[in-house]
Parts: structure tokens; sequence; C-alpha cells
């Protein structure tokens, strides 16, 4: 499928610089017509080599979000206070990224893409030195908000990346970007781990820090510019987000079914590496981290999803996502007794939730980019702000529920909101003509 998109873009490449010999075309939608303005003439490798960086910087910039996580212990420790006064370093973060998800990404229907991208790579930047030379932690809090209003950017990355696929393409380039925002989250916290166990709690900003750097640099130098279609009026664009959840359905269902599924990821690896830990399985951070990365490999199916989307075949794998979560909290409540068959059991139970969240964020983002060619940006805006909405509750719930009473009732949890999800899916078995995406 892959080769096939960038087949076709060379093709169309080709078709454009002939056109652009007669009369001068000023670009604005369309990936052939983007890089066709590039100053080298488009091959198969330079069509191959922008999918790959737009997939790598959405997994760069996603990660950035979650770093913070794992490392309070460390962070409390260095700078002397409790674990509950750290944790807001991540509060902060979340609370700035989804702000930005609300209030900064709308912008992509307003400027030039690649400035915008440019910008939010900057302030990101500025966050993550910050939080490596942070000499206390309120300057710390500080960095993490520059950080999560920066990394807002991964969800200009991937309506952008849409804007270049070629017409029945844009499921399969939205799985491919998407699987490396999916790596980002999943990869950020075992990173994070493995860096701190090395070189303590601020080596992971550092490295981080390169990495947008050079992202910025290959911004600049490798992406097409594009201006929105009909470019729109920031305030009209906020109330016409806001607007679009009352007028759409569509975006009303998908909303409800990402939530449940990003809640309950949530729930999943929030407490699962503090089961791991615990007295039934015994492992230490570096072994946790390992199975954080194992567990990440289902995000490869992303292009699948996009895939299936693109067919019209979104309605039916959403509601199997949502059954195979269900069926990966099941198997954590089978009564196990053998330390590593109940660790194969939880392995088995991250692939499945993993796989599900990932081929349903695809089918989602595919389905609502449809809704509104011209405001993709605030499409994406509001479903990123209200499921990740739902992502936060269903980690606050499930850190309480564990603490108090072990694993069985989160999973339990996380049963009863799937299940109500796929209910709701029963509801509307296939009368939605646009979740096809033809």
């Amino acid at each position: 499928m892959v080769i096939k998109f960038i087949k076709n873009r060379q093709s169309s490449d080709q078709k454009m610089s002939r056109i652009e010999e007669v009369q001068d075309v000023k670009t604005t939608r369309t990936a052939p017509s983007e890089l066709s303005n590039q100053t080298t003439e488009p091959t198969l490798n330079s069509a191959a080599l922008l999918l790959i960086f737009l997939t790598i910087s959405c997994g760069l910039f996603s990660a950035n979000v979650y770093y913070i996580q794992t490392l309070v212990g460390e962070i409390a420790t260095d700078f002397g206070h409790s674990e509950g006064g750290a944790g807001l370093a991540v509060t902060m973060t979340q609370l700035s990224y989804g702000l930005g998800l609300l209030f900064v990404v709308p912008l992509l229907d307003v400027v030039e893409n690649r400035r915008l991208m440019l910008f939010l790579a900057a302030v990101a930047l500025l966050g993550l030195v910050g939080a490596a030379l942070a000499p206390s932690l309120w300057w710390l809090f500080g960095a993490c908000f520059l950080i999560g209003s920066g990394s807002v950017c991964v969800q200009v990355l991937v309506p952008y990346a849409s804007y270049l696929a070629p017409r029945g393409y844009e499921g399969r380039v939205v799985g491919i970007v998407t699987g490396g925002l999916m790596f980002g989250i999943m990869l950020a916290r075992p990173a994070a781990s493995l860096a701190a166990s090395f070189g303590g709690w601020r080596s992971i900003f550092f490295i981080a820090a390169g990495a947008i750097a050079l992202c910025m640099a290959l911004i600049l130098r490798r992406l097409p510019s594009r201006q929105p279609d009909v470019p729109a009026k920031y305030l009209s664009t906020i109330r016409g987000m806001l607007a679009s959840v009352r007028q759409e359905p569509t975006l009303r269902r998908r909303l409800f079914y990402q939530a449940a599924l990003f809640s309950t990821f949530s729930l999943f690896w929030t407490v699962v590496p503090l089961e791991l830990a615990s007295a039934d399985f015994a492992l230490g951070q570096r072994e946790i981290a390992l199975f954080a990365l194992a567990g990440a490999m289902s995000v490869l199916a992303a292009p699948l999803g996009g895939a299936l989307a693109d067919k019209g075949h979104g309605h039916l794998t959403s509601g199997a996502a949502l059954f195979l979560g269900i069926v990966a909290f099941g198997l954590t409540l089978l009564p196990i007794t053998n330390q590593w068959v109940g660790l194969l059991v939880f392995f088995i139970a991250a692939l499945l939730i993993d796989l599900a969240l990932t081929v349903s964020f695809v089918i989602g983002q595919r389905i609502i980019f449809a809704l509104g060619p011209t405001r993709r940006g605030s499409l994406n805006g509001i479903f990123m702000a209200g499921f990740y909405s739902a992502g936060a509750l269903g980690s606050a719930v499930g850190g309480l529920l564990f603490a108090q009473h072990g694993w069985q009732p989160p999973a339990v949890v996380g049963i009863i909101v799937l299940a109500a999800a796929l209910l709701f899916w029963f509801s509307d078995p296939n009368n939605h003509p646009k979740e096809s995406c033809a």
C-alpha cells in the first residue's frame, strides 16, 4: 500500500511539473502540486523519505508529552519535594497539551502550515531544554507547560499529511503517520525509564531536545509549504469547533468510541506497571520498560486500519476494536497462579489494547477528516481534545482504584466502559454512509 501511495505521488508530480511549464500554478491543497514546488525533481525515494520523516516526527512530538510521567519519583527526590508536588509537572504538561488541542491546532485552517509547525517545534524545544536545565520545581512546571503547548505540533502534522495524500489514499497515509504517533505515546515511558536508569531523569529531555532541533531543520528544508484552501478567521474557527459537535453525529460517535478506548488504554498503562512491580510479579523498572516496549509493537497495525477505512470498513472494524479491548481486560481477570503464565496473559492483553486503540484512532481520524476537507485542523482539535480528556480521567480512576483495591476493580471498570461503547456501536449498525470515506 505504501509503494502504491509513493508511485501515485511520483506520477502526479511529473504531471504537475509539465503543467507548470505552461503556466504558474499557485499550490494550496494537494500533495502532487506541493511536492512539485521542491527545488529538486520528485523521485520515488524523496516521496518515501517524506513519508518516513512525517511518521518519525509524529512519534517524537507525541512522546514529549509522556516522558515526564515515569520520572516523578526521581524528580521529587532531586528537588526535595513530595511525589504529589512533583506530579504537578505531569498535570502542567497535560493541561497545556489539552489547551493546545483546542486553541492552537485549529490554526491549521487559518495560517500557513509549515510556519505553524516551525513555531510549535520551537516552543517544544524551548520547553525541553528548560526541563533538562531546570534549577527548581517551579522552573520545571513552566518548562512542562511549554513542552505540552509545542508538542501539539503532532496534531498539525497528521492532517497535514492527509492533505499531501492523493485522493483514495488518505487513510493509508494517515495510518502510517499515526503509527509513528502511537509509537511515540507507547515508547515514551520505557524510553524515559531506560534513559533515567543510565543518565538521570534530565537525560531524556536533552535527547528529546536534540531530536526536535533536527526535526525543525528538516521541516524547514524538506516539507512543502501549504496555505489553507479558504483561510478561515480564527474566532469563527473556534466557534465552528463547538458547532461541529452539535451538527455532526458522526463526529460525536467517533468521539464516544475513541474516548472509551483511550480512557481504558490510559487506565491500563497507568495501573499495569504498578501491578508488574507488585509482589505477584516483582519486576524492576528495566523489565517493565521492556514489557511496554514489546507491547508497543501492535502499532504496526496502524496502516491496516487506514486501508480498511479507505475501503469503507471503518464501522465494522471499530466494533471489532471495542470487542478486543473487552477481551483484553477479561483475560487479566482469569484465575492464574503461575507467575510466567500470568505475565504472558498481561502481555497479550497489552498487545490487544494497543492494537484496538491504534486501529480505532486511525479510522476515526480518517472519517472525521472526510467530514470537512477545509477544516481538518478544527475537527482534529475537538476530536483529540475530547478523548484526551477521557484518557486523563481514566488514568486518575485507575490509579485511585489500584491503590485501594488492587488490579481487579480497574479491570472491571475497563470492561464496563468498553461494553457501554460497544452497545452504542450496536445501536447504529451501518447507517453512517460518511464513514465509508469513499
